[in-house]
């Protein structure tokens, strides 16, 4: 009582303050409600208008607020309130422009006596077009059947003069003789009431031989006519599944009946058929549609849809199965193992997914193929997931796999790749166990040459390059390995004072390569050797016949130096190299030659990228140049990697700079900026930097560049001069308490059969080391 003394309170308070308002608030009020839409309110105000001051412009914008709302009524489908508020309008403001409309309200009530009766009287002050609209709504509700003396209703009328020929012409249709039916249309008149009966009957007797045709008949149909919602339904009959599906959503009780009818299904099909219709995007519907459909659909097909559908309910495939128990424990699993996965919880699926394996392991044991594609199918949610996985963890998943199935080359070439980012000697290890099974295969045997080359095992590495070159004569990785692998050697020797075995390696290396880092690059390496040997004029002599054969100056000096440091050349040598670089850099930079270089920087590895990494320091003001060139967006963040991986702060921090104004939202762009700053001790980083960087944090994680947010955040923590704390991300220890996790709950397995005990897992092993997760939710 007290909540329905409240509103009638508050409702006594806004009848009390519009009482209030002058003539000139109400006005300006009511026509901004009018405008807006708001007719019942705009009615209020207009009421209280009236009571300060009568007058005819005011009763004109009462009655249109009115009509406002007896078609909002109208839309809603609720006619019979629309008749009450319109017979109300009548009885205050006469009825002057709106009897057209009352005689439509009382046909769609089906009071077709008091229609007709109304219309006889008022027939004189409807427009011709609104008069004719009229007629048409009468001879459709006497050619459906209406109730009353069709004889008695407008007896002057062509409504009723054209009447018998459009109910023969009806007739005929209804007992499927078309060639009575032709013969009736005939006999209707092109300014009868009942013309669209004319083309609605064509076009329905020609549907079923030309589609097209009737299609034009149908089109003809005024939108507003009350023909046109039937041309409508028995056009999609012909029409295709989905536009009968979206009628079908919209579809009222009554239309539903028609669609019976046309389309010649019972009322059960319809309903699922209009469950399907609204069941876009919304899997947990289109389930209970599916389940809940009966005799419709045949028990392996309803079967073989709900298997389908449940793996995109998310969390509710718990609750569903717990209900359903139609499927057995291992689908079960499965069936939570894709919804995990789906709904983004890599974790839970690896999780289920084991659950899965164990039990396949023991039902099945011979079906080893099985085994391996689950493997691998969790080693690849792991690396989509893989802020949540260590390395090792997914590497053992595509391990075991290959014991399974061991000839599958794709999963041995993920396997090194994890491997070379992680563990260098199982790497190695891995290689040498795929040559194995494949021996005569490129991917392979480059593998291999690379993985023995890194671990200085450079005769193997040669001795594979030339199996390789036998197979494959023009691989031109190939020859770039087979040359790097005895230029490492000739260092190796040279190193161990075995001059005579280097040169002979040096030698070797000569064949042609088109890469730009290969070429005189033998020659180098001879005359580095020469000058080990105190041989300076001839040592010279052999660099220079090197330069002539390199891609640039500046790119053979590089190289020289490079080559000086891998062959520890004494500090004055260094020197010497060092002043070549810098003197062939001062010419104006190219576009390509900057490109080429940062190249290395980025792929050199190794004792090679040490000492190219010393070289470039020679050639601070030749980057600086790249802040003045134009840049595709790529092109700029491969330079200013490089520029980061060599330490080359002054020309990144230029770079990123001439970047940011063309692209001023990328987030890496604008840590390569502050990160360059942040290397000049005289130089504060400012607030709005940090402001800056944080807002990039947010930005890489949005754009789910978790490498990029580590760096940014390790950032934000190193600076020493911090407005500000930065935004980390970790997880409060309270939500989720170690021992509490809430998904064990949420995706709990079916039981175990009673009287089975559950193999005891083996320990895990300890864990040494461990990149920093900032997302893992139990710790």
């Amino acid at each position: 009582m007290a909540k329905k003394k409240k509103k009638q309170n508050r409702k006594k308070r806004i009848e009390n303050s519009v009482a209030k308002l002058t003539v000139q608030q109400l006005e300006e009020k009511g026509m901004g409600l009018l405008d807006s839409g708001s007719f019942q309110q705009a009615a209020k105000y207009f009421k209280e208008l009236l009571k300060k001051e009568d007058s005819e412009e005011f009763r004109q914008l009462l009655a249109q607020a009115n009509r406002g709302r007896v078609g909002r009524l109208l839309k809603k489908n609720m006619v019979k309130e629309a008749l009450v508020l319109l017979s109300a309008m009548e009885r205050d403001f006469g009825s002057s422009g709106l009897e057209s409309l009352h005689v439509q309200l009382l046909l769609k009530t089906g009071r077709l006596a008091e229609a007709a009766s109304l219309y006889g009287v008022k027939r004189g002050k409807i427009d011709a077009k609104n008069s004719g609209l009229l007629d048409v709504l009468f001879g459709a509700y006497l050619l459906s059947g209406g109730e009353g003396q069709k004889e008695d209703l407008l007896p002057d009328s062509a409504v009723a003069r054209h009447l018998p020929s459009a109910d023969k012409a009806v007739v005929a249709y209804c007992s499927a003789d078309n060639e009575a039916a032709e013969r009736a249309v005939k006999e209707i008149s092109f300014r009868s009431p009942y013309r669209e009966v004319r083309l609605l009957i064509k076009g329905l007797m020609l549907f079923e031989e030309n589609p097209e045709k009737a299609r034009t008949f149908l089109d003809k149909i005024d939108s507003d006519s009350p023909f046109r919602r039937l041309a409508d339904f028995y056009g999609l009959r012909f029409g295709e599944p989905a536009a009968i599906l979206t009628a079908l959503s919209g579809a009222s009780p009554a239309q539903r009946k028609v669609f019976e009818t046309v389309l010649g299904l019972d009322r059960k099909r319809l309903t699922v058929l209009a469950g399907l219709a609204g069941s876009e995007n919304k899997p947990q519907r289109l389930y209970r549609v599916v389940t809940s459909s009966g005799n419709c659909l045949a028990d392996d097909l309803k079967k073989s849809l709900t298997q389908r559908i449940l793996p995109h309910c998310g969390i509710d495939v718990m609750s569903i199965l717990e209900r359903s128990r139609q499927f057995p424990e291992m689908e079960m699993i499965r069936l939570i193992a894709l919804a995990a996965q789906l709904d983004g919880e890599p974790t839970i699926a690896v999780e289920m997914w084991d659950d899965f394996l164990e039990r396949t392991e023991k039902l099945t044991p011979e079906n080893t193929l099985i085994r391996a594609l689950i493997l691998r199918h969790q080693a690849m949610l792991m690396q989509r997931g893989r802020y949540f996985f260590y390395p090792d963890e997914i590497l053992q998943k595509l391990e075991k796999s290959l014991e399974y199935d061991p000839v599958d080359k794709k999963t041995w070439l993920q396997a090194f790749e994890i491997a070379a980012n992680s563990d260098e000697r199982k790497h190695y290890h891995l290689v040498n166990r795929a040559i194995e099974f494949f021996p005569d295969d490129a991917d392979m045997l480059l593998k291999i040459i690379e993985a023995a080359a890194q671990r200085g095992a450079f005769k193997k590495a040669s001795r594979f390059a030339d199996r390789l070159l036998a197979i494959d004569p023009i691989n031109t990785r190939a020859k770039e390995l087979l040359v790097e692998a005895r230029l490492a050697h000739g260092r190796k020797l040279a190193g161990q004072g075995k001059a005579q075995l280097a040169r002979r390696e040096f030698e070797a290396a000569g064949a042609n390569t088109r890469s730009v880092r290969y070429q005189g690059r033998h020659f180098i390496c001879l005359g580095m050797l020469s000058l080990l040997e105190k041989r300076d004029e001839e040592g010279l002599a052999l660099i220079e016949q090197g330069g002539r054969q390199g891609a640039s100056p500046l790119s053979f000096k590089l190289l020289t130096a490079v080559e000086a440091r891998l062959m520890k050349m004494n500090a004055g040598r260094l020197k010497q190299f060092d002043k070549e670089v810098r003197r062939a850099a001062a010419h104006q930079a190219e576009k390509q030659e900057i490109l080429r270089i940062a190249g290395w920087v980025k792929s050199f590895s190794g004792r090679h990228w040490h000492a190219l990494a010393e070289s470039c320091k020679a050639l601070v003001k030749f980057f600086r140049q790249a802040a003045d060139m134009e840049w595709s967006r790529e092109e700029g963040l491969l330079i200013c990697r490089s520029l980061l991986r060599a330490a080359l702060f002054p020309p990144l921090e230029k770079l990123a700079v001439a970047l940011l104004a063309k692209w001023p939202e990328h987030p890496e762009l604008e840590f390569y900026r502050i990160r360059a700053r942040s290397e000049k001790r005289d130089r504060k980083i400012s607030a709005a930097d940090v402001d800056r960087l944080e807002d990039a944090l947010e930005a890489a994680v949005k754009k789910g560049d978790y490498d990029l947010a580590d760096r940014i955040d390790y950032l934000l923590k190193q600076l020493r001069f911090r407005t500000g704390p930065a935004r980390d991300f970790d997880f409060d220890d309270d939500v989720f308490p170690e021992d509490d996790d809430p998904f064990d709950d949420l995706f709990k397995l079916p039981a175990s059969p009673p009287g089975k005990k559950e193999k005891q897992k083996p320990a895990e092993p300890a864990v040494t080391a461990r990149q920093l997760n900032l997302f893992d939710l139990d710790k």
